[in-house]
């Protein structure tokens, strides 16, 4: 059902992103982030307390096809920013090769990982 679902997502180019157990998308109705249960397909936002099951928002979407979500804001991805995090260190790392702020930038690094496992975030 998660392929489904995300396919489904993609296609209609909602923000999303996927967890172990929960799926997180775009509200169609608030546009902040709503949750789902991918198992069960139950989801609820916690803005505008909407909820429904996968079908529901078929059937939104199918009663507004028109309804876009390319004009609103992404919702906050947690694992793509811890991404964007890495990339910029390395990139600033190799940037400054062999000088020392290099060393400082590799503990800094090495840090933000620690902490990343730490929490245990994706």
């Amino acid at each position: 059902m998660k392929l489904v679902i995300a396919s489904f997502l993609k296609e209609k180019k909602i923000s999303y992103y996927i967890t172990e157990e929960t799926m997180y998308f775009q509200c169609l109705f608030c546009y902040e982030k709503a949750e789902m249960d991918y198992n069960t397909s139950v989801w609820h936002c916690n803005k505008c307390a909407h909820n429904g099951t996968f079908f529901d928002l078929m059937q939104r979407l199918k009663e507004q096809p028109h309804q876009t979500f390319d004009a609103f804001k992404s919702i906050y991805n947690p694992k793509k920013e811890i991404y964007q995090i890495k990339k910029q260190f390395k990139l600033l790392i190799i940037e400054n090769n062999k000088t020392p702020t290099e060393k400082k930038l590799v503990q800094l690094y090495n840090k933000v990982l620690d902490l990343i496992e730490e929490i245990n975030i994706y």
